[in-house]
């Protein structure tokens, strides 16, 4: 699977996103599409928010043994929603606030199942 081809098909589909990004746990993009003028400081926001994640996830295993599923972060000016594939990869999408919350988590969420097959042993 060409993750770059299957990204900017879904990236088109979402209006005033900025950028979509398929993550690693260990903090480092496998792919990624942004627009003309990317989120400044992407790659430091993107390992940094891997991070956090990783933390989040510890905390939650030992309270309830669950693991994070999905988020979405609400910024001054922009939304970011984090949708896992599984235990090690995860979407990224930096949107602006005139997008539709539900249209983008649902796109996000067909995006994670069209991926998931490929990403199944890299669990």
């Amino acid at each position: 699977m060409d993750f770059f081809d299957v990204l900017q098909e879904e990236f088109e589909k979402l209006k005033h996103c900025d950028a979509l990004v398929l993550m690693g746990m260990d903090g480092l993009a496998v792919a990624q599409v942004t627009a003309e003028k990317p989120p400044e400081e992407l790659e430091y926001f993107t390992a940094e928010y891997t991070s956090g994640i990783q933390l989040l996830n510890d905390v939650l295993k030992k309270l309830s043994e669950n693991s994070i599923r999905e988020h979405i972060h609400i910024f001054g000016d922009a939304y970011v929603f984090c949708e896992f594939i599984n235990d090690q990869y995860y979407l990224l999408a930096f949107t602006k606030h005139d997008v539709l919350l539900g249209y983008a988590r649902y796109r996000l969420k067909r995006l994670a199942e069209r991926i998931a097959p490929e990403m199944q042993g890299l669990a």
